[in-house]
């Protein structure tokens, strides 16, 4: 089973695709095109959460419609980004790439500020540039959140890879992770695998929570965690129907504290 890690980031891609297009498309009450590169009705996850998405917003009726185009035959695995921000494509479901920056020691809030604005002048596109930015997390067995996580925003994976590694050498408390095994820097790859559901017949996951077990309270806790979900997807729906997506997100959007 993959980790948390693992489905969030997978998670935050649909998410972003999402979030990034139905504005425009509801806007212009036209056909939203979704593209990926797993088999369509096979049972794939992957293809089983872009259908999903698809009939959430057939359900939503604010008229909008999502036709998913599977198996890469509308684009190749790696024509799908450029094909979004081209805007020839609207929703894609992608394994993202991502590399993570250890601090030794304690590392303020303060502080990965400083190392991330120190990463913008070694490439501002890694600052400034779409989708960049990082999550302040623990790694397994560190007592503080002295890591920093960076997703690869819009370049390409070797500008990225150099950038954040360039700035992780300037600093003596900085390691960066992957290392391939001569010890270059490279990138990992999230995924995601929810085992032993049909999450078109059990959308509750079901099948899923009977196998991952667990406490009362633990099952209490991600059946809250859903419901937030589903309250946030239905306010963002309300917002696109009422045509103010923009004032939702500047003065109505929050995420959840911890």
């Amino acid at each position: 089973m993959m980790t948390t890690l693992s489905r969030s980031l997978l998670g935050t891609a649909l998410a972003t695709a999402l979030g990034a297009t139905l504005s425009a498309g509801a806007l212009a009450q036209t056909q939203l095109k979704a593209s990926h590169q797993w088999p369509g009705g096979k049972g794939d996850v992957r293809d089983e959460m872009v259908q999903i998405i698809a009939k959430e917003v057939e359900k939503a009726d604010v008229g909008l419609e999502v036709r998913i185009y599977p198996g890469a035959s509308l684009f190749k695995p790696t024509q799908q980004w450029d094909a979004m921000v081209e805007g020839q494509l609207d929703i894609s479901a992608f394994p993202l790439d991502y590399a993570v920056v250890t601090f030794s020691g304690t590392l303020s809030g303060n502080e990965a500020q400083a190392f991330f604005e120190h990463l913008g002048t070694i490439d501002e596109a890694l600052f400034s540039g779409l989708f960049a930015g990082f999550t302040q997390m623990d790694l397994a067995g560190s007592l503080t959140n002295n890591s920093m996580l960076f997703l690869q925003p819009a370049v390409s994976k070797r500008r990225f890879i150099s950038g954040l590694s360039a700035a992780a050498e300037d600093d003596p408390r900085a390691s960066y992770s992957p290392l391939k095994n001569h010890g270059a820097p490279t990138t990992a790859r999230a995924g995601v695998a929810f085992p032993g559901n049909d999450w078109l017949a059990f959308p509750d996951g079901d099948q899923y929570l009977a196998n991952v077990g667990g406490s009362a309270q633990l099952l209490s806790e991600l059946a809250a965690l859903r419901q937030q979900h589903l309250a946030a997807v239905a306010s963002l729906l309300e917002a696109i129907e009422g045509d103010r997506v923009e004032q939702y997100f500047a003065t109505e959007f929050t995420c959840p504290e911890d």
